[in-house]
């Protein structure tokens, strides 16, 4: 498996979800796989980069919404399949929640802020025990030293405000992207921000799959279908 990410979401028959779940063997799984991706009415792909979609999942909602239920990032991971199912009758409950963390989000960003100069601190503690280690070649140390200067730089220089992230909230993208071929805007403030560590990229990743969840769920709950996530990989 490779680092390039896929996750397609299929509005389908609520009998065809079942049948995933039901499976027990790599074929039926495999035969219920096939049987949604041919009768499902939509399909949408999520592009992204070594699941850079779920970095900031969890956290948003133990920020946001720490007794909700709902989980994003659960998936039944079986060999070259892992999925995620939503039944029909809860299609339209996990709609509500994720506009109602969006909405949360929008109205007060700070938690998220605090969150992403804690990933920059562990970056910078990352390169110091990458420049200690023992027995790396001069090319590897001279490069951990460089990745250590700049995240310590990037750290001392970080500044982000909540419409920062609002701004990011309204330039990440349904249906996801792969790496560096996002907005250019984001790629400029991932460049300003934290030059070796695409923290903002990621934040994106985890806003446009938000928006592309909201957007499938309403018409596949107003249709009356289950969902159906299949992540897939390629190099």
């Amino acid at each position: 498996m490779g680092d390039y990410t896929t996750e397609t979401i299929y509005r389908c028959r609520p009998q065809d979800a079942a049948l995933l779940v039901a499976a027990t063997e790599q074929d039926a799984r495999f035969d219920a796989l096939t049987k949604i991706h041919n009768n499902a009415s939509q399909r949408v792909e999520f592009r992204g980069y070594n699941h850079d979609h779920e970095a900031h999942l969890e956290e948003l909602f133990r920020f946001y919404l720490p007794d909700e239920r709902v989980s994003l990032s659960e998936y039944a991971q079986h060999p070259l399949v892992h999925f995620r199912t939503v039944i029909s009758s809860e299609v339209a409950e996990q709609a509500n929640v994720v506009l109602d963390l969006i909405g949360k989000v929008q109205h007060d960003p700070t938690p998220i802020i605090a969150s992403l100069k804690e990933r920059m601190q562990k970056v910078v503690v990352f390169f110091e025990g990458a420049v200690a280690a023992p027995k790396q070649s001069p090319f590897m140390l001279q490069e951990h030293q460089r990745g250590l200067a700049s995240a310590k730089q990037a750290l001392e220089q970080f500044r982000l405000t909540p419409d920062d992230i609002r701004i990011v909230y309204e330039l990440a993208m349904v249906g996801g992207f792969y790496s560096g071929d996002g907005p250019e805007e984001l790629n400029e403030m991932d460049k300003r921000i934290s030059p070796r560590h695409p923290i903002i990229g990621s934040l994106a990743q985890s806003f446009g799959f938000l928006k592309t969840i909201v957007a499938t769920y309403e018409d596949a709950a107003d249709a009356g279908e289950a969902i159906v996530h299949l992540q897939t990989y390629g190099t």
